[in-house]
């Protein structure tokens, strides 16, 4: 694959309509760096770090990863509550050759979970997470507080070795919807992530792909 992507990009630079860089491709829960194999990108594409801490049940995991990414989805930083806990996560980018973009960083939280004095908002979104399928329904629902005003259903299938399904909808930021189509592989597995939102609301639009919970699955799957 990274070869085809390699001629590919060769053959836009001769023809001057697209460029491709590479970008280390690396997971890790240890540290908030980590260092991996270069991996050609995709054309116009960036190198992004992302940084993202989820809390389920009171135990929280922070996950650092670094890859490829569209430019939309540099310094994209916002909440997510979903049953039983909490998913926060930033991104910083750079844009040449096997840079190395500065660590994101993490504000307090202030989604639902794990702050009670934030104010309900009146977002009533429905609220479900399932396992072994990338679809949960359900009619119970959450009330959102302070910045949380978008409903989200996310979805994360993972190919390989220990294949994943996963489905989740709650409350969310409504600047994570911005998130731009991305998907994640390797020569060992690849993980393909997407959701829907809306602006409060319990129906559901839209389709994007986005670099979620992919961190939650490295670490229970992967490391």
């Amino acid at each position: 694959m990274g070869s085809l992507f390699g001629i590919f990009c060769l053959l836009l630079g001769l023809s001057a309509k697209g460029h491709c860089i590479s970008c280390q491709l690396c997971v890790t829960s240890m540290a908030p760096t980590c260092s991996g194999v270069s991996v050609i990108c995709q054309p116009g594409y960036v190198c992004e770090a992302r940084y993202t801490n989820t809390t389920i049940s009171g135990l929280s995991t922070q996950v650092f990863s670094r890859s490829c990414s569209p430019p939309i989805n540099c310094n994209v930083s916002g909440t997510m509550t979903i049953p039983g806990g909490t998913v926060q996560t930033n991104s910083t980018c750079c844009f040449t050759d096997n840079c190395v973009p500065s660590t994101p960083t993490l504000t307090a939280p202030t989604s639902n979970s794990t702050n009670t004095t934030s104010a309900l908002n009146g977002v009533k979104c429905r609220s479900c997470l399932t396992v072994n399928s990338d679809w949960c329904y359900t009619t119970e629902t959450m009330s959102c507080a302070g910045g949380e005003t978008a409903c989200i259903m996310h979805s994360t299938i993972v190919t390989g070795s220990q294949p994943v399904t996963m489905a989740v909808r709650g409350c969310a930021t409504p600047l994570l919807c911005s998130i731009a189509s991305q998907s994640f592989s390797t020569s060992e597995f690849s993980v393909m992530e997407k959701y829907s939102c809306t602006n409060g609301g319990l129906s559901l639009n839209g389709g994007l792909l986005t670099p979620m919970f992919l961190f939650l699955f490295f670490i229970k799957f992967f490391l």
